[in-house]
């Protein structure tokens, strides 16, 4: 298959017919509506959808604004569909014959598929299938536990019930009852009418029922107290046909003033039994003494910065963690014995797939950061059969993402020096598997050379075998026995970059355990591929078959996104969408690609804009993209005025819809003002070093030069907006030039030498001189090594040449950007007499939350660019003084 002259053909009659077309569609006359503020609540976001196990059946939802959603079901055969008005949350069962879901204030429902039997159960708060799909559980207001059997058609009511959780292959249901004041412990097997087997029983409180991935072994925590201590601890219990337990109290190694806690160290649980089947993990915590409870830190206690502290006293708390926090620890079944894993030097952790061996690291590494550039961290490696802790690796960039377990837990995988390295837990051998692939592996956007992420990570097979990663255009698989790699596509020759799409097969045998990989790859046979096109932004995916040849399932000038597949894999399902077609569901099947469901039918009765991407360039020469976006109803003879929306590379909007909003933030504005006629471009920037301002305002006046070569747009009626680091970009850029007639300018920050010297809990407490030396700034020296390059780009050292009238907004509780950076500009442009509102907003962080607050500032920056760049009369909050 020759995809160079298929792409290029495409290209070409994609072309022709946009150059051909454009000027009778736009000037076709129609009898489409304009849409208006009282139109927005029509539209709604297609959001949630899933297949059946075998992919027989999907479910999705439509999300409105005004609440008012509706959860659909439907066959993929027959379009047989089901219509559930405040239907949420939908599940089906492993047979793919029957569906749960939520009803909004009503309770949760359960739809038989084929014969659409439908029962509502009011008074159920939850619900869970078990993983062969024979039985639900539905839990109660009232903690009565309705078991259902959908095969028998019966169902069972437990009464008083704490806790319950299903066995992975969903035979056995562990509950807790309460009872006379007792708390009991059972296990009822479901395909036998038996009663349940009390294994425990107890008048404490029993929580964190936790079963074996695959196997019938159970695992659970008894609370106690200690008189002499202020928490509460707990004995853990393992069962696996007959009970066992570990009490601290009666350890010998244990370490004293500790306890077994409930809170967890990561965000995933902290409880689990090893896939070995022959250890239990939990997280220990310090003890704290009813003699010496715990003291909250005084805040009227002398704080001493020192300048050799190892975190600012605001980071005292994770510094504090560090020593005392909670640990993660082991119980070896086999010998009863005790052991930590983490520890107050190396807190945190990651487990291999397989429980044999873990990393621990600490995140308080290489401090002071601005010593050492970024992130970074020693990586120590446990091996629980051996009872080692050896140095892993040495300065590496911080992040679990950057480190992967192969599915047999045989290799760990990690990115370092722009390349894939591997480590053999069994030879202990470290590898550079990807040194034959001759493409960069590394993204091309990042902040600091020194914290450079990948392209993608890689993708394992389940026999640990191969894994799959893309490089700058292809994709490549790397053999492990041998070390070869092999180029799966040619994107390089056709100007595509090529990445696998591993949608999470709809399976509900999957549980989340604690590992550190993705779902692995049965074989890298039929791997769906997808695609982008770095000059048209074209997308398209594929399925790569075993020939290595490329099956188009779809490609063209659209957004394809959230892919799904049923388990078999036999049915696949994505959303596609552009700036002017709402999202629609599209199936394949077959061979075969469908329309299975449009989203809002009405769309086409109203007058929407397009987009196309512009290309244009910098003074550095650098080729950059944006997106221009056309008012609604496009008439080419009339004129219209442009807002340019920065932040920073957003060809990656291209495409997107959005529905209209009163609650639209900066980053999706500009369908709600393309639907008020305005043009609005979307253009990429570069950012060199040190030069965060200049070089934002070079990309942004070049992009705005060629979207002004569109006869249509008006030169003398550009606006300009952003908001965070786009609004520091507005803030600079209109000191730059007078190309922009009005700005608005969220949550920007204003003179970088203070912002550099600022402690801020939005960023973790962290010295935000942190963020400007190898942060998105990208400033790389303190203020006092680049004085010069910190007041060239700082708007307020130049507010003296801004002449654009400026809207500024901000929450006053700002924890990014702390709302004083506003009221810097605010008060500079003030004292000059230059024309600027600041609205700050009370009890608002950097985002608005309110509703209210949102509509309040959607309705004002109509106001001020309709006022400014259509010549409306100014609204009295723009004229009005002294509103105090």
């Amino acid at each position: 298959m020759n995809l160079t002259n298929t792409f290029n053909k495409l290209k070409v009659v994609l072309a022709c017919l946009f150059l051909v077309f454009p000027i009778a569609l736009f000037s076709q006359k129609t009898t489409k509506l304009k849409v208006t503020e009282n139109d927005y609540h029509l539209w709604g976001a297609l959001t949630n959808h899933q297949l059946s196990y075998d992919g027989k059946w999907a479910s999705f939802t439509m999300n409105y604004q005004s609440g008012k959603d509706t959860l659909f079901i439907k066959n993929v055969k027959t379009y047989d569909l089901q219509q559930i008005p405040f239907g949420y949350q939908a599940e089906f069962n492993k047979n793919s014959d029957w569906v749960a879901y939520l009803v909004k204030e009503r309770g949760i429902a359960l739809l038989n598929l084929e014969t659409k039997e439908r029962n509502l159960f009011p008074n159920a708060k939850k619900y869970l299938w078990s993983n062969n799909g024979r039985y639900i559980a539905f839990y109660h207001k009232n903690k009565n536990l309705l078991i259902h059997d959908l095969v028998k058609g019966e169902h069972e009511t437990i009464q008083n019930v704490q806790d319950f959780s299903f066995n992975f292959n969903g035979n056995l249901l562990a509950f807790v009852q309460n009872k006379d004041n007792k708390n009991t412990v059972n296990i009822l097997s479901l395909n036998k009418s038996i009663k349940p087997n009390s294994i425990h029983k107890t008048s404490q409180v029993i929580s964190k029922l936790q079963w074996h991935e695959n196997l019938n072994s159970l695992m659970f925590l008894e609370a106690f107290k200690d008189p002499n201590f202020i928490e509460e601890s707990h004995i853990i219990y393992y069962y696996d046909k007959s009970l066992r337990h570990f009490d601290h109290r009666k350890s010998a190694n244990f370490p004293k003033n500790t306890f077994v806690s409930k809170v967890t160290i990561n965000s995933l649980s902290d409880f689990f039994i090893a896939k070995t089947n022959d250890k239990v993990f939990f997280p220990i915590e310090k003890w704290h003494p009813k003699s010496s409870p715990q003291k909250e830190r005084d805040p009227n206690r002398l704080e001493i910065w020192h300048y050799k502290d190892t975190e600012i006293q605001p980071r005292k708390q994770a510094f504090e963690f560090n020593k005392s926090g909670i640990k993660l620890a082991c119980w070896n079944l086999e010998n009863d014995d005790f052991f930590k894993i983490t520890s107050p030097e190396h807190p945190f952790y990651i487990a291999n797939n397989s429980h044999t061996h873990f990393l621990v690291y600490s995140l308080q590494d290489y401090l002071p950061r601005f010593k050492y550039g970024g992130k970074f961290t020693d990586y120590y490696l446990i091996d629980l059969k051996k009872k080692t802790t050896t140095l892993f690796l040495k300065k590496q960039n911080q992040g679990e993402h950057l480190i992967k377990s192969s599915p047999k837990g045989n290799y760990i995988s990690y990115f370092r020096d722009n390349r894939w390295w591997i480590y053999d837990v069994h030879t202990e051998k470290h590898t550079n598997v990807s040194k034959n692939i001759n493409e960069p592996l590394n993204s091309s956007f990042y902040y600091s050379e020194l914290n450079i992420a990948p392209i993608s990570y890689p993708i394992w097979t389940s026999n640990d075998a191969d894994f799959i990663i893309s490089g700058q255009h292809d994709i490549w698989k790397v053999n492990i026995n041998n070390g070869t790699t092999e180029r799966l596509t040619h994107g390089k020759e056709n100007n595509l970059s090529y990445t696998v799409y591993h949608p999470v097969s709809n399976n509900p045998k999957k549980r989340i355990s604690k590992t550190i990989n993705k779902t692995p790859l049965k074989d890298i046979n039929n791997l769906i591929i997808k695609s982008i096109d770095s000059t048209t932004r074209f997308r398209g995916i594929y399925i790569l078959d075993k020939n290595k040849e490329l099956k188009t399932i779809d490609y063209g000038d659209k957004f394809i996104s959230k892919l799904i597949k049923s388990h078999s894999g036999s049915t696949i399902m994505f959303d596609t969408q552009t700036f002017d077609k709402p999202s629609k569901l599209v199936l394949y099947n077959k061979g075969r690609t469908k329309l299975f469901y449009q989203s809002n039918k009405h769309h086409d009765k109203y007058h929407w804009g397009t987009s196309k991407i512009i290309h244009y360039m910098n003074s550095k020469k650098d080729k950059l993209l944006g997106v221009l976006c056309f008012p609604q109803n496009y008439d080419p003879n009339k004129k219209y005025p442009l807002i340019v929306n920065v932040y920073e590379r957003q060809s990656r909007y291209y495409n997107h819809f959005y529905t209209p909003s009163f609650y639209s933030n900066d980053a999706d504005i500009h369908t709600t003002l393309s639907l008020n006629d305005y043009f609005v471009l979307l253009p990429d920037i570069v950012i060199q070093n040190g030069h965060l301002g200049t070089s934002s305002a070079d990309c942004i006046i070049a992009a705005t030069k060629k979207a002004l070569e569109n006869q249509s747009i008006d030169p003398k009626r550009v606006g300009l907006m952003g908001h965070s680091f786009g609004g520091y970009q507005t803030n600079f850029i209109i000191t730059q030039t007078n190309l922009f007639s009005a700005a608005i300018s969220g949550s920007g920050y204003s003179e970088l030498f203070s912002w550099s010297l600022s402690v801020l809990p939005g960023f973790n407490n962290s010295p935000e001189m942190d963020y400007f030396e190898f942060g998105q700034t990208r400033m790389q020296k303190p203020y006092y090594e680049a004085m010069d390059n910190y007041l060239a780009n700082s708007p307020v050292h130049q507010v003296n040449t801004i002449n654009t009238p400026l809207l500024i907004w901000s929450g006053k509780e700002d924890t990014r950007v702390p709302f004083q950076q506003s009221q810097f500009l605010h008060l500079a442009l003030r004292r000059m007499e230059k024309e600027n509102i600041l609205l700050a907003y009370p009890n608002e962080s950097h985002v608005l939350s309110k509703k209210s607050n949102q509509k309040d500032l959607h309705k004002k920056m109509l106001d001020w660019f309709n006022h400014y760049l259509k010549d409306e009369k100014a609204k009295d909050w723009m004229t009005q003084i002294n509103q105090y």
